[in-house]
């Protein structure tokens, strides 16, 4: 028998929308979605779909139902195994029964009531004010805050702990790593002083959250780890709110910040999304074509760190084969702050300048045949960058092939040499390790060497009495000084019982 919460929890997840058209084409119409039955002949396109209610109905030949149910008819199978199809597109194992059910139900009243006590504490007029202001100094709408759900936990540091132990939910705030245990006593909460930007399904539920620093130190950004309703790399952060644009478009931008992607939306680019932290992993790219995406655009901080995760990105985006095109941002320059200055007709020019992900990895390697050794070195260590993230395949071959054509090699010396400084830096890091073994092993070895400061504790003894040592010679027996009651004592642990 089928759980009933995961099934729930499969329906919960999965986009209707996206699902049904992976199978049929679907246009808008007001808040549904319109098109051909595919369950009979039909010009008259009566089949909708709903994403409000997440179900299907045709108005002429009367069949529908949800997600898992049209799985079920369209492809022929039981419901049981379209409901593990649909639940392994989702991110949900399906089991007859979910020991971690419990656990999931008490995360999950977690982080919803979490999310209406940032919101409100932003919008409380003592405490949200700073929020609001840094807000107001980015240029974020009232509008866009609103949309994407947008909240504060405030500098204080316990706010969120008092609340939770208010409603009865402590344990699950703790288990969901909102709040923790504070040394000093009590609880503290694991964001303050944070703007808190919700990670959501598709459908729009809370899974997790992405803080932004505004007062007091720490990281630019801190998030919620993998949790058991939460996996980073299988979740996109706004996609709930741009799947549609995706699916018109069939492309999504992706950038790395938060911040970034709201300030895409404002401008109107609602086809993006955040990768946070710069990771385009498998899952997240099918999630993306689940959405509709037939090509990506990568839009990373214009900066090494994002040019550097443009590179070890590359491997996945080029084994999946989807189409992507990178946008090179100007120098130190990220999304928002290059929309802020250029709004969206400038945007709109550097996104139409997004060149091929192959095009822009082999950059640096361009007419390298006449290029100095020093020049073709760069290159070689560009390209090994790259391949490092590359399995051997098709992608990796064609890789390869452009990068020996363009450096004048031929693809099997380009493969050797590869290897030989692969092999070279190895060496040089084994060494490295040795070297530093060594040192470590030499310091602890001056360290026993050293003269102790300290002086071992004395025993005062007590002197022999002379009655005793007639008796042990009585005996015949070596007498032995008998030890005084007063020794040197030996501390007791700090805390110990009495």
């Amino acid at each position: 028998m089928l759980n009933r919460e995961k099934i729930e929890e499969i329906l919960q997840r999965a986009d209707i929308v996206a699902v049904i058209s992976r199978y049929i084409q679907l246009e808008r119409d007001g808040t549904n979605f319109r098109g051909a039955c595919p369950f009979h002949p039909d010009d008259a396109k009566s089949f909708v779909v709903s994403p409000e209610t997440r179900s299907f109905r045709c108005s002429s030949c009367q069949i529908n139902g949800d997600a898992i149910r049209f799985i079920q008819r369209y492809l022929g199978r039981n419901y049981e195994d379209a409901a593990r199809e649909l639940g392994k597109s989702a991110g949900v194992t399906l089991q007859t029964f979910d020991p971690l059910f419990r656990e999931k139900k008490q995360l999950q009243s977690a982080i919803d009531f979490a999310t209406s006590h940032y919101q409100a504490c932003l919008v409380d007029r003592a405490k949200g004010t700073k929020a609001r202001e840094y807000l107001k100094e980015r240029g974020i709408r009232d509008d866009m805050v609103k949309v994407f759900g947008l909240g504060w936990a405030p500098g204080t540091g316990n706010e969120l702990a008092q609340a939770l132990e208010k409603a009865g939910l402590l344990e699950a705030g703790v288990k969901a790593r909102l709040i923790q245990a504070d040394p000093k006593g009590g609880y503290a909460d694991f964001f303050h002083g944070r703007i808190m930007i919700p990670v959501r399904t598709p459908t729009g539920r809370t899974l997790a959250f992405l803080g932004r620093l505004v007062e007091g130190e720490g990281k630019k950004y801190l998030r919620l780890f993998d949790s058991a309703i939460y996996r980073e790399d299988q979740t996109v952060l706004g996609l709930d709110l741009a799947k549609d644009a995706i699916r018109e478009q069939q492309s999504a931008v992706l950038v790395e910040g938060g911040f970034d992607c709201i300030w895409m939306h404002q401008l109107g680019f609602k086809n993006t999304v955040s990768v946070f932290p710069s990771s385009v992993s498998p899952a997240r790219i099918s999630r993306l074509q689940d959405a509709g995406a037939r090509e990506l655009i990568l839009m990373l901080d214009g900066d090494e760190p994002g040019r550097r995760a443009v590179e070890w990105n590359s491997g996945s985006l080029l084994v999946h084969g989807i189409p992507t095109r990178v946008v090179s941002l100007p120098q130190g320059e990220d999304p928002d702050t290059y929309a802020m200055k250029n709004g969206a007709e400038g945007m709109k020019k550097l996104l139409a300048g997004a060149k091929p992900l192959m095009e822009h990895l082999l950059t640096e390697t361009s007419a390298m045949k006449s290029a100095s050794q020093e020049e073709r070195d760069k290159g070689l260590d560009r390209v090994l960058r790259i391949a490092r993230y590359l399995p051997m395949g098709p992608a990796r071959a064609e890789v390869f092939s452009k990068v020996s054509e363009r450096m004048g090699l031929q693809v099997k010396d380009m493969e050797t040499t590869l290897r030989e400084r692969m092999r070279t830096r190895a060496t040089a890091a084994r060494a490295e390790r040795v070297v530093r073994r060594a040192r470590l092993e030499e310091k602890a070895k001056q360290v026993e060497k050293a003269p102790t400061t300290e002086t071992p504790p004395t025993v005062e003894r007590a002197p022999v009495s002379e009655k005793a040592v007639v008796t042990k010679k009585a005996e015949g027996e070596e007498p032995q000084p008998t030890p005084a009651r007063k020794t040197t004592a030996r501390k007791r642990p700090s805390g110990g019982g009495s």
